[in-house]
């Protein structure tokens, strides 16, 4: 593996992709970069406040947050693996001029769930994603929106989370080092 390389994971909320990204960083041990708790962090520094301009600001900014911290890291020659909930377009512009400009290879990571797997996370982490304003009423309809934000991505790999990603660790790790050969 060459000293820099960018592993993107991404996919819906509850996937499972903090747990992928921290089991991904141990093994390959890479800077392991979530999004998600830059954006709590920021969530407290505006005082939970839940209306939806500023929990869009909130997810904005963890996003802006987050490639800085990946083109520090890419550009010291530190690999890093991003988690992210919901990269927008120009945040995967950002990353891939960096990954360019860096010499970076990267590999994009798109993790999805069986729904009834989501259904019974989502009881565990209900009030989390009711502060959460991107996310519609139901599940289904999350993942309907979802679906426009990641048609146009090209992932290196799909992973389906059904549980047994535990038992298919070392699988999920082969593959993402067979991508950054």
């Amino acid at each position: 593996m060459s000293p820099e390389a960018l592993v993107a994971i991404y996919g819906p909320p509850l996937v499972g992709k903090t747990t992928l990204a921290a089991k991904l960083s141990r093994s390959l041990r890479m800077t392991h970069i979530n999004t998600d708790d830059i954006a709590w962090t920021l969530a407290e520094f505006y005082g939970n406040d839940h209306r939806k301009a500023v929990v869009d600001k909130v997810f904005t900014t963890s996003r802006r947050i987050a490639v800085s911290l990946v083109r520090r890291q890419l550009f010291n020659g530190v690999s890093t693996i991003l988690d992210a909930a919901l990269p927008d377009t120009s945040t995967w512009t950002a990353l891939n001029q960096l990954c360019e400009l860096s010499g970076a290879r990267m590999v994009a990571v798109e993790l999805t769930a069986p729904l009834p797997l989501l259904q019974r996370r989502l009881e565990t982490y209900e009030r989390r994603l009711q502060a959460f304003s991107h996310t519609p009423q139901t599940l289904e309809e999350t993942y309907y929106a979802l679906g426009t934000i990641y048609r146009d991505r090209r992932p290196s790999l799909t992973i389906l989370n059904d549980t047994s990603l535990e038992k298919s660790e070392e699988a999920v790790l082969h593959a993402i080092l067979e991508e950054l050969q």
